[in-house]
């Protein structure tokens, strides 16, 4: 416990000069700065700026360079050999197809090398969409035949294989072994070649892009600290052999550390005392029992509202695109209309809506994808106390629109 101590200690003060120099020279660096954040973009447009840079015909100036990377990082020698074949002319991103059942399938990258000599499709998983039955091996069986030779690219945010209803283990290690099939996690490997594009890219205002392109997934996606405190860890880490071990030892903790905050999360939400302001009623308080997933959340039930509740949720996995709003309670045959979303659009603040969403609204900053700040404000009590505060705003504001 005392090493682990003395490497905490000695770790808070490598940050906290780190932080002290980055907020000196902030003036000049704007290390924070990203361009990609004020449109941040989602799942369909990661694969549209991927499929830009692996497009030589592309204005990006480099030619085939990033192309060449990409193929020789993960050793895809078919592509390697035909790539003075490659057609810049096709559509390369959201291709579709008809399935044998007349389902329309989108590949979300698919190049083409000579007359259908070679393709290799990637299935981008970088916001955690889940894998739709029969998904991948209907890519698969498309793919074999429409091509002379294929390679399918899997790409999720970690090291995940798709969901068997996507496609069977048999066949996927099937196709493996065929060379047909290659899995590419964002951490550690697509990271790391869109790392290798920056380096390598003569452009500068290319280059530019794509550091910010490569920030902008480590930060939103796979919630690392920023690269100079990264690094800076890593040194503090590699000092000594003690340093060393007790590094392992709090990687190997992480995963607790989230698993206790979740708890301490849930009990914090399931103590929040809210008031309806019209009944004088205490608010009920409904949590999933895997509240942090995707698609589930927890909810605040008011006694005077029949058909709706505020709901906070997730809309991707791993504590990504958290929002709040009106939802429809299960079972509810109301409509969702136009005119009660723009109600309460002015009541409350400008929102959207949806089938199931008579109002709803994304949070901002580290509250819409969670990283070690939003943990922080768990471990504190802070996030919690913005929920009830968020709830309040919505009760205060919404009783003469929704409430009987």
């Amino acid at each position: 416990m005392e090493q682990l101590e003395a490497f905490f200690s000695g770790l808070k003060a490598t940050i906290d000069e780190t932080r002290k120099v980055r907020k000196q020279y902030d003036p000049l660096l704007a290390f924070d700065f990203n361009s990609l954040e004020f449109y941040w973009p989602m799942e369909t447009k990661t694969s549209e700026i991927l499929a830009f840079f692996l497009n030589p015909g592309k204005p990006h100036g480099q030619n085939r360079l990033f192309l060449e990377i990409f193929l020789k990082m993960y050793n895809i020698q078919k592509g390697l050999d035909l790539i003075k074949k490659v057609n810049t002319k096709e559509k390369w991103t959201e291709y579709s197809f008809k399935t044998k059942e007349k389902k329309i399938r989108f590949i979300d990258i698919l190049i083409t090398f000579g007359n259908k000599d070679f393709g290799l499709a990637i299935e981008n998983k970088s916001h955690g969409a889940e894998d739709q039955d029969n998904q991948v091996s209907d890519y698969c069986e498309y793919l074999g035949k429409e091509f002379k030779d294929y390679m399918l690219i899997y790409a999720p945010i970690d090291d995940t294989e798709p969901d068997e209803k996507s496609i069977t283990n048999i066949e996927r290690e099937t196709l493996t072994e065929e060379g047909k099939y290659k899995k590419i996690e964002f951490r550690n490997n697509l990271i790391d070649c869109i790392h290798e594009w920056s380096i390598r890219c003569q452009a500068e205002r290319v280059r530019s892009f794509l550091m910010d392109f490569e920030n902008y997934i480590r930060k939103t996606i796979l919630n690392e600290p920023l690269m100079d405190e990264k690094n800076n860890i890593v040194d503090y880490a590699l000092k000594s052999a003690e340093n060393t071990e007790a590094a392992f030892e709090v990687a190997g903790s992480i995963e607790l550390v989230k698993t206790k905050l979740f708890e301490r999360f849930r009990e914090q939400i399931s103590n929040l005392k809210i008031i309806n302001p019209k009944t004088q009623s205490l608010v009920k308080i409904k949590i999933d029992e895997c509240f942090h997933d995707k698609e589930y959340g927890f909810g605040f039930y008011i006694d005077n509202w029949d058909n709706y509740y505020i709901c906070f949720n997730f809309d991707s996995i791993n504590q990504k695109d958290f929002c709040y709003g009106i939802h429809k309670m299960e079972g509810s045959e109301v409509l969702i209309t136009e005119e009660l979303y723009k109600e309460l659009s002015n009541s409350v603040e400008k929102g959207e809506y949806t089938g199931e969403w008579v109002w709803y609204k994304d949070f901002e900053d580290y509250y819409k994808n969670w990283d070690v700040n939003t943990y922080i404000e768990i471990q504190n009590g802070k996030l919690a106390l913005k929920i009830k505060e968020i709830t309040e705003l919505i009760l205060k504001n919404t009783q003469e629109i929704i409430g009987l």
